[in-house]
């Protein structure tokens, strides 16, 4: 059980780090900002996903910290068995 729970917080914790990069392919896929609502010119495809990777990184950046530390912590606990 205490295995399982492990695993599953690695997991949470690797998908809290990828998350800006699946925000950012996104917005460089649909190639608008972040933080367009209606009508907006269409930026390039590189600018895009910078501005929205480091909006998330400045506004969510705690979420960087949960999930290394669930992922160190795992991992310590994995090891110890």
């Amino acid at each position: 059980m205490k295995k399982l729970l492990c695993i599953t917080f690695i997991i949470i914790g690797i998908l809290l780090l990828i998350t800006p990069i699946f925000f950012g392919t996104i917005n460089a896929i649909l190639g608008k900002d972040i933080f367009c609502f209606m009508y907006c010119d269409k930026i390039s495809s590189s600018k895009a996903f910078i501005n929205s990777f480091a909006s998330y990184s400045f506004v969510f950046w705690p979420t960087y910290l949960v999930g290394i530390i669930m992922i160190i912590v795992s991992t310590i606990v994995l090891k110890k068995k």
